[in-house]
C-alpha cells in the first residue's frame, strides 16, 4: 500500500504501491485462449495468522494464477546460495507438487511441471 514513513531525524520516505503484475497477467484476455499457463511465485513467512502454506494458499486463491510456487523466506532461508523447498499450489490453493534442492534443481523441477501441464492441455505425453 502507498503511504509514508518518517524516521528519527525527520527524514520522510514516500511509498508508492507497485502494480500487481500477476493479477494483470491472470486478467489478460489473450490468456483466455486456454493455451497460456500463468505461474506465480510467492516468498512467504509464517506469522500469528498462519504458516507459510496457509499464506501461500490464500494468495493462490486471491491471485488466480494456474500455479503458484511458494517458498519460505527468512534468516538463512530462501535467499542466497542455500537449499530451497518449494510447494506448488493450484489456483484454489491445493498442493500439486513439491520439490527441494539447489535453486537450479528447483528451477528444473518447475520447468518440468510446467511442461507436463502444457502437454496435458495439448493431449501429449512426455
Amino acid at each position: 500500500p502507498a503511504g509514508s514513513l518518517t524516521g528519527e531525524r525527520g527524514m520522510r520516505i514516500e511509498l508508492v504501491e507497485n502494480p500487481d503484475v500477476l493479477a494483470e497477467l491472470v486478467a489478460d484476455p489473450p490468456r483466455q485462449d486456454g493455451r497460456t499457463l500463468v505461474v506465480g511465485f510467492a516468498a512467504e513467512t509464517g506469522d500469528g495468522e498462519g504458516d507459510v502454506l496457509a499464506h501461500g494458499a490464500a494468495k493462490a486463491r486471491r491471485k488466480g494464477a494456474d500455479l503458484l510456487a511458494v517458498n519460505a523466506v527468512g534468516e538463512h532461508t530462501g535467499f542466497g546460495d542455500v537449499p530451497n523447498r518449494v510447494v506448488v499450489l493450484d489456483r484454489v490453493g491445493e498442493p500439486v507438487a513439491e520439490t527441494s534442492g539447489s535453486k537450479a534443481e528447483v528451477a528444473r523441477a518447475l520447468v518440468g511441471l510446467v511442461a507436463e501441464r502444457l502437454d496435458a492441455r495439448d493431449g501429449q505425453t512426455r
